[in-house]
């Protein structure tokens, strides 16, 4: 260890820093690796089978982590590619962009998670089909709406990456923008998840699998809602205190990426580890998504009513 942080220490970038990129580049590899073998496996379980929700997750939680790993290896490696802080890239709009891209694509992915809670949710209280849609419609808009705007911004830091007035303004609001869209998340993860987690509670105690889907719920629920809140937090914290020393510190970063990002996306996967069954293939679109709804957000399937069909499904 002391010979390598001794090598480090001779570049610019504190060896401290390039250890802990080092260890973040190589946990976000792992969460590269961990969904592709589970999608394959997926994929050769049942071939030919529909894109459901937790592929999306999967493929969306690879994009995230992999471009997360890659700017660590490259700051980890070429060094004067670094930020000074990590909050307020000012004049460095290319590590701007490499950092802000994984952040809004982990948003995607898990408000992707509130989507299907919330089409469940109406599902089980018989809502038409066209309400579902009109669901995926919001969100779809929702989130177009937001990749655009953050467009805008990295254009604006662009232009302006030579004045740095501006290029502080433009990251602080950019900052605080994307601090407004956690706070919005945690609260749809509250929200929707709150809800499904008393729906599932209305079920008779000696219900098949609803001690276990209650506590999947609650356990994705509070993660996931602290996490984003977490990431406001620092955001906030790490935009308009302007504390180089901290928002460069090693541990500080190690603590922000493993809160924000690292253990929630842990956590959901091993909760999607299941297979869906080989017998799937022999049946309609409909069965897959049933599989889906028992696995992904665990509540009811499609054709659930307000009584206790599903956990007599569950039992088939």
């Amino acid at each position: 260890f002391w010979v390598v942080q001794g090598e480090l220490s001779k570049g610019n970038m504190q060896p401290e820093l390039m250890i802990c990129g080092a260890i973040l580049s190589g946990v976000y590899c792992l969460l590269v690796v961990i969904p592709t073998i589970q999608l394959i496996r997926i994929q050769r379980r049942v071939p030919g089978s529909p894109w459901t929700t937790q592929k999306w997750f999967l493929i969306m939680t690879t994009l995230s982590s992999l471009v997360r790993g890659t700017f660590f290896i490259v700051i980890t490696v070429k060094e004067d590619l670094a930020p000074e802080n990590f909050f307020m890239p000012v004049g460095n709009p290319t590590a701007t962009i490499m950092l802000n891209i994984p952040r809004i694509l982990f948003f995607s992915t898990y408000t992707l998670l509130v989507l299907f809670w919330a089409e469940i949710i109406h599902r089980v209280r018989n809502q038409a089909t066209s309400f579902t849609l009109r669901l995926r419609s919001i969100f779809l808009t929702v989130n177009l709406i937001i990749y655009i705007i953050q467009i805008l911004f990295w254009v604006l830091l662009f232009l302006f990456a030579e004045t740095n007035d501006m290029g502080l303004v433009m990251n602080k609001v950019e900052n605080s923008f994307f601090a407004f869209l956690s706070i919005l998340a945690a609260t749809s993860f509250i929200g929707y998840g709150g809800r499904l987690f008393l729906l599932l509670r209305s079920y008779p105690v000696e219900s098949f699998g609803r001690t276990n889907k209650l506590h999947e719920v609650g356990l994705v629920t509070s993660i996931c809602s602290s996490c984003f809140l977490f990431r406001a937090a620092f955001l906030l914290f790490g935009t308009y205190t302007s504390n180089t020393a901290i928002d460069a510190d090693a541990l500080f970063l190690l603590g922000y990426y493993t809160l924000v990002e690292i253990l929630p996306s842990g956590l959901v996967l091993y909760i999607l580890r299941k297979l869906p069954p080989k017998t799937l293939q022999l049946y309609s679109d409909s069965s897959h998504h049933e599989y889906e709804n028992r696995i992904i957000a665990p509540t009811a399937p499609v054709t659930v009513h307000r009584s206790n069909t599903f956990f007599r499904n569950q039992r088939n």
